[in-house]
């Protein structure tokens, strides 16, 4: 879609806007997002088009943002939250379904991605996509050749397996802080499914973590950028955009290594960012939220983002708007037949998620 398409587009789903934006008191939307999870400009350019002033603030942890929305009263009129987490906020009534007529690029959402996302949200009622990504294994090939050659760099075993994992302790490795994360991965690897909800399952996992826990230094989800291109960890559970990004610093700083990423070979989770409105969001124009959300989905928008976070995006238009070093890289746009082989994280029922965190608050304190 063209710039003056764009503006076109923006005009009519901002028309009742118009008035309202003349106003002293503006349009406003408060948005809980990633941190470092936008390009520079996004939001900047998104205010002078509509007028709407847009206040950010950022999240650590998806439980953190789940437990928000479930409590209700938030503070917040757009919110990025995980499709697997979908199902529960709809089934409470903490989030309100999407008037379509203002949010016109959902129509750009590829096929693949509206089924996958249809799992946790059924007829794509509730939900606008912004990014998606997988979960796989970050590392140093350097420090990784130096201690173990024939490291299995393909497989989870470079984390679950402890007499592969033990022999990266000296020079740092990290796992995610997130308990579905986590627990799936490992679950992959020992040939059992966390979709499941098998209590019997959680135990066996428990008893491999254990295992390797005593090799891991920590659990974060943003840490892993920096100490990955410093040098400071030399194997990660992360993201694909993450370790991308700390491979970019790492280049840039003149590093004396390089950093690759690798989806194992026993399966990983395709995960995707939701774009949803509180149930109970604070400000008097709803249509302002849903402004935001179309803005982000828009191909000429989401493209720069993909670009600066090095995650791919869901709108099929904006593949070929992407740098080509990013949409070319197989970490970030997995081929077809790889994404076959993917596989997305249900929400969890009550007692099986309770006896997951509780798990995993167990395995983080070492006990």
């Amino acid at each position: 879609m063209g710039l003056h398409k764009l503006t076109q587009a923006l005009l009519l789903v901002l028309a009742p806007l118009c008035v309202q934006a003349a106003d002293p008191a503006r349009p406003v939307v408060n948005l809980y997002i990633w941190g470092e999870y936008l390009a520079p400009d996004t939001l900047k350019n998104f205010e002078v088009q509509t007028g709407i002033q847009v206040v950010a603030d950022h999240f650590d942890s998806l439980e953190t943002v789940e437990t928000k929305l479930l409590t209700g009263r938030s503070g917040y009129d757009l919110v990025l939250t995980a499709g697997q987490h979908l199902s529960r906020a709809i089934e409470s009534g903490a989030i309100q379904p999407l008037d379509k007529a203002r949010v016109p690029h959902f129509a750009g959402v590829g096929e693949e991605f509206r089924q996958h996302m249809a799992v946790f949200d059924p007829g794509n009622r509730y939900a606008g996509i912004y990014a998606w990504g997988t979960t796989g294994v970050g590392y140093q090939e350097q420090a990784i050749k130096q201690r173990l050659p024939n490291a299995p760099t393909d497989s989870w075993a470079m984390l679950f397996d402890p007499a592969v994992v033990s022999k990266f302790a000296d020079c740092g490795v990290s796992l995610l802080n997130d308990p579905n994360e986590v627990f799936a991965a490992v679950m992959k690897y020992l040939g059992l499914d966390i979709n499941r909800q098998s209590l019997d399952d959680l135990k066996l996992a428990e008893q491999q973590l254990a295992k390797i826990r005593p090799y891991i230094r920590y659990f974060d989800n943003d840490l892993n950028i920096s100490d990955l291109a410093n040098g400071n960890t030399c194997v990660a559970m992360s993201w694909n955009g993450n370790v991308a990004i700390a491979a970019g610093q790492a280049q840039a700083a003149n590093k004396p290594f390089q950093l690759s990423y690798r989806i194992p070979k026993e399966g990983t989770l395709i995960w995707f960012d939701a774009m949803v409105i509180p149930k109970d969001a604070p400000h008097p124009h709803p249509q302002a939220g849903l402004a935001l959300m179309d803005y982000l989905m828009t191909p000429e928008v989401i493209a720069p983002i993909t670009d600066t976070i090095h995650y791919a995006n869901a709108i099929t238009a904006a593949d070929g708007l992407v740098d080509a070093s990013i949409r070319n890289d197989p970490g970030t746009y997995p081929s077809a037949a790889v994404r076959a082989s993917l596989y997305s994280k249900n929400d969890n029922g009550k007692a099986f998620n309770r006896a997951l965190i509780r798990a995993f608050s167990k395995l983080k304190s070492g006990l």
